[in-house]
């Protein structure tokens, strides 16, 4: 299943994010991500919906998944060319190294 098709496939989570070693996970508890194939993205809680865009792609031969949500925090920090370390029909793996102070941030989405 090519990466597209999998993250337009249903409905997905945050199960885990870090900033840069910090886990911010409970920053997105209840927040339902859909990836549509127009490049749209939204994340739902039944009360707010934060819209956004996403693209694969690849970078120095490395898929990866662009986000961007705009301005709105804390999905402001989704905001990134991630590389995509692994993806399945359940879960995708996502992981970003700052170049300029070094860190890196993680981010996987579950399928709920």
């Amino acid at each position: 299943m090519s990466n597209d098709s999998n993250i337009q496939a249903g409905v997905w989570k945050v199960s885990f994010f870090s900033d840069n070693g910090n886990d911010e996970t409970n920053h997105f508890t209840g927040y339902e991500f859909a990836f549509n194939a127009n490049g749209s993205a939204t994340a739902s809680n039944g009360g707010s919906t934060v819209n956004g865009t996403w693209k694969t792609g690849t970078d120095d031969d490395q898929a990866k998944l662009e986000l961007n949500f705009g301005n709105t925090s804390p999905f402001d920090e989704l905001n990134n060319d991630w590389h995509i370390l692994n993806t399945n029909n359940t879960t995708i793996l996502l992981e970003d190294v700052s170049g300029g102070n070094g860190g890196t941030d993680a981010l996987t989405f579950t399928k709920i």
